[in-house]
């Protein structure tokens, strides 16, 4: 019984290759059958290299779209740390910005205290001012008077008295 099953397969088998390769010249139905079978198989396996390299095709294309995901990724990534820095350098930049308002605040109170001493100092300056004038008008007056004693204590007179003077002074001692 095995021996005729598999006479019969291989009888089957043998037929198919034949159709595949066109060497079946029976034409009756048997032949013809052999030839459609031959050729839906020849159309299949057109049809499963076709699948085959469609596959290929994609599996090729599944790869370069897993690399680009991946330097899409490693972009974000260098994006996101680039924005860190830059929100980082504008915190530095901000906090720098409050010292140099403090500073100018500062520098503000100090130009005002500056101004106010200067004030007070040309106030000051300008009472000093106004005592030397007063002090010069009170020496105006001793002046007219002194200014002709003055001559009076060269004249030969006064010299005279003060000659006398000394005499006494020295006779006295």
């Amino acid at each position: 019984m095995k021996a005729g099953i598999t006479g019969k397969m291989t009888a089957i088998v043998l037929s198919i290759v034949l159709a595949m390769t066109g060497e079946i010249k029976s034409r009756d139905e048997a032949g013809q059958l052999f030839k459609s079978f031959g050729s839906m198989v020849g159309d299949l396996s057109a049809l499963a290299r076709g699948m085959m390299q469609t596959s290929a095709q994609l599996s090729d294309a599944s790869r370069e779209l897993t690399l680009t995901a991946a330097h899409t990724c490693e972009a974000s990534r260098q994006i996101s740390l680039a924005v860190d820095e830059v929100a980082a350098g504008a915190m530095r930049q901000s906090e720098r910005a409050g010292s140099v308002i403090e500073l100018v605040e500062r520098a503000k109170r100090e130009i005002v205290n500056g101004e106010a001493k200067a004030r007070t100092a040309a106030s000051v300056a300008g009472q000093s001012t106004e005592e030397a004038k007063r002090g010069e008008s009170a020496m105006e007056k001793p002046s007219r008077i002194l200014t002709p004693l003055w001559s009076l204590s060269n004249s030969p007179s006064v010299r005279f008295i003060r000659w006398a003077d000394d005499l006494r002074r020295s006779a006295g001692s």
